[in-house]
């Protein structure tokens, strides 16, 4: 693992950083645990609809619910499953050590873990979860790009170009905000000029316990996955406080996973809970 101390230049030279092997297993057990079970309990409800005729029960993580996608006639309602796992579990790895002191390096002191939270079964041959270029700005406003967002991607399956790796443009955040559109297609922002035309894409094959962080401005997308199994993945993002989203109302609250200037006023599971819960909101 790189340096502390060389975190902060590293990422304002790139616009990302690749930290191998920053989380230990044991940070991911009780998430995992999670997921499980969200696809248990999503399975069952289709199996109790009609959907479906076969729970699958004997396949593993990384193949159950693509046997269920294939019963479905490869269809999937959405990319995401944030709300399955909005858990304890969920709160613990957010608030890692290991990930918060990295953060603080890029942000400072005080640290804000939004609610935007994305955990992601990439499903083989799934075209709507072939992500296509984009920065995270051209999701949170153009306001945005004035401020740091750090996304947080963090895969729970060992991730290669075959099944969907992430790529990153090094160095693209320096480019400032890039103009995109909407792709009907994907249902998803892609910029107007290509933008390999402009620098050559990193591929970021990782283990479990890699962690890749990058900036709102970075240019990143995924590969299709054309692999045999589900590249399961989440990510989460971070900021300092006083900076807010266009939409923001739609999104579940953030908490303060870090304040050197309060540290009685860090949010626990049960604070962030209880804020979530009185939100309303929802991701379905």
């Amino acid at each position: 693992m790189d340096e502390p101390a060389k975190h902060l230049t590293r990422f304002e030279e790139d616009g990302y950083l690749l930290l191998r092997g920053l989380l230990q297993p044991l940070a991911f057990q009780g998430l995992l645990s999670r997921v499980e079970e969200a696809v248990d309990r999503r399975t069952r409800a289709l199996y109790d609809e009609g959907k479906i005729t076969n729970l699958h029960e004997n396949e593993s993580l990384q193949h159950r619910w693509q046997r269920v996608f294939e019963d479905m006639g490869g269809y999937q309602s959405r990319r995401s499953w944030d709300e399955d796992v909005i858990t304890e579990d969920l709160f613990a790895l957010m608030r890692q050590p290991a990930l918060i002191d990295v953060l603080e390096e890029l942000i400072g002191p005080e640290i804000i873990a939004t609610g935007l939270i994305a955990l992601r079964p990439k499903v083989p041959q799934d075209k709507r979860t072939t992500v296509l270029w984009h920065q995270d700005s051209h999701y949170f406003g153009r306001a945005s790009s004035e401020k740091r967002i750090i996304t947080v991607w963090i895969p729970l399956v060992d991730t290669d170009k075959e099944n969907g790796c992430m790529q990153i443009i090094p160095k693209s955040h320096s480019w400032g905000y890039v103009e995109a559109e909407m792709d009907p297609e994907h249902n998803a922002y892609r910029p107007l000029k290509d933008p390999e035309k402009r620098g050559a894409p990193a591929n970021c094959e990782m283990k479990v316990g890699d962690v890749l962080m990058f900036g709102n401005l970075t240019l990143h997308r995924s590969l299709p996955n054309v692999s045999d199994h589900i590249r399961w993945s989440i990510d989460f993002r971070y900021h300092a406080p006083g900076l807010h989203f266009e939409r923001e109302a739609d999104y579940i609250p953030g908490f303060l996973a870090r304040s050197r200037s309060n540290p009685a006023g860090i949010d626990t599971w049960q604070t962030w809970n209880r804020r979530y819960k009185d939100s309303g909101i929802t991701t379905e």
